[in-house]
């Protein structure tokens, strides 16, 4: 009992407390950055714009879910110059923000005829995408900065996985919408990392309401985002509450205690608003959620369709490339379970060469970074939710597909991105680096030559 009465107090330092020094959960050893290494990210970001235009040029319009539609109400606010639900009678399926922001792509394409406009609209995708990748890189140097391979290797997988570029690359909002769920991802890591300013409030502000006039669906990750505030400020109060009781000034304590009840007060209330109206019956809507997405058919077909389901999901890859895949997959959460073995054997080791030396817990507790911590917690609740969601649309409502999981795909890559590198031995980087670089480049060549252009040409 003593051991599990020590863990959890572990638990509770980690949540309410902010080391001075920067020392993170798992320690990597990559080398620093190098100037040919700033580079390197740059040459990702090129080979995947060369690998979307392959993408968006060879598969023919009309091609991809819900695509004749998304142009359809784009060439109404561009031609009619009104913009339905607003102007007129007719309504769209979800917010305005994507079709008037991809109205300009479409009159540059529109020099060029239909197909020109089609095009230019899907290019438009393939730069979100970018977009999506250059904030997974940043994202991965603040969490883990000594991890390069994490630094490259998440941003190639982002910009490599067929899936994500074919859908991205297409007339529709899902492109868009990831971004500002990036977006969000990465103000979240900052305001752990670096703490809350109103510059840093005006930018959450702006994402969460462009997230919001995008799809519906952002709400699943504003909902992760009321999480990590409500971690941050019980870090943040706790750390102020410390600090008047070291400083013996009553007055100080009497303002944090009202501080601190009036903060409570309005995440409760905002968080049941949150849930009252984006979700009446927020209960039933996650245990159903959970149910539907606990079945093996479901989990298949959302990791097939994550990877690699084309056109209206009828171009299927073959059984060897999922199974490839999959294994893949599992070498990731392997090295996760690694960590996290290697993490509590080190804990231990720690603690009895502290407690040996008649120290007690709180000086362990400084040796693991807080914020590496929430962050994490952060992204892990937000790929639990969207995967609980999607199995909720999947089974009760319209449908859904392994597009559904985009929203979480940073995290995601993030976190297998991780795994992997904690089973590279050490030296073997940037061999590794390399290896997943150019396996999956051919993957995407092998994909287009062997499956998109024999299916449609």
């Amino acid at each position: 009992m003593s051991g599990l009465t020590e863990s959890l107090h572990l638990l509770y330092f980690n949540l309410t407390s902010h080391p001075p020094t920067e020392v993170h959960l798992i320690a990597d050893s990559e080398k620093k950055l190098t100037g040919h290494r700033r580079l390197l990210i740059v040459l990702i970001l090129i080979f995947g714009l060369i690998n979307g235009m392959m993408f968006i040029t060879l598969v023919p319009k009309w091609q991809a879910p819900d695509e004749p539609r998304y142009f359809g109400e784009i060439q109404t606010i561009a031609e009619d110059l009104k913009i339905p639900g607003i102007t007129t009678e007719k309504q769209i399926d979800h917010p305005p923000l994507y079709y008037l922001a991809a109205t300009p792509f479409y009159y540059f394409g529109g020099l060029w005829g239909e197909k020109g406009s089609v095009l230019m609209i899907r290019f438009f995708g393939l730069i979100q995408l970018l977009i999506v990748a250059f904030l997974t890189f940043l994202i991965a140097r603040e969490v883990f900065p000594e991890n390069t391979f994490l630094h490259y290797g998440a941003p190639t997988l982002i910009v490599l996985n067929p899936q994500l570029v074919f859908i991205t690359g297409s007339v529709q909002s899902d492109g868009l919408l990831n971004t500002f769920c990036a977006l969000l991802f990465y103000q979240g890591v900052l305001l752990v990392k670096k703490g809350l300013s109103m510059k840093r409030i005006f930018w959450i502000a702006l994402i969460i309401i462009g997230g919001i006039l995008t799809k519906e669906r952002f709400a699943i990750i504003i909902f992760s985002f009321f999480l990590l505030l409500a971690l941050t400020s019980v870090r943040w109060t706790w750390s102020k509450l410390k600090t008047a009781e070291s400083s013996q000034n009553s007055f100080f304590k009497r303002n944090i205690a009202v501080f601190t009840a009036l903060l409570s007060l309005f995440s409760i209330t905002a968080a049941l608003s949150f849930r009252t109206s984006m979700f009446p019956r927020f209960s039933e809507y996650l245990i159903k959620g959970v149910n539907a997405s606990n079945t093996l058919d479901f989990r298949s077909r959302m990791f097939k369709q994550f990877w690699g389901t084309f056109g209206w999901f009828d171009i299927p890859l073959s059984n060897r490339l999922y199974v490839m895949l999959d294994y893949l997959a599992l070498f990731a959460v392997a090295g996760i379970i690694a960590s996290i073995i290697g993490f509590i054997i080190r804990y231990d080791e720690e603690r009895d060469a502290e407690m040996s030396r008649a120290k007690n817990l709180l000086s362990i507790h400084k040796k693991v970074n807080s914020d590496t911590l929430i962050i994490l917690v952060f992204f892990i609740s937000s790929i639990v939710i969207t995967y609980s969601a999607t199995g909720y649309y999947d089974t009760y409502l319209a449908g859904s597909g392994g597009r559904y999981i985009f929203i979480v795909s940073l995290p995601l890559t993030l976190l297998m991105t991780y795994g992997i590198s904690r089973l590279i031995p050490k030296g073997y980087g940037d061999t590794a680096l390399t290896a997943l670089f150019s396996g999956f480049f051919l993957f995407n060549l092998v994909v287009i030559y062997n499956y998109i252009v024999p299916f449609y040409y």
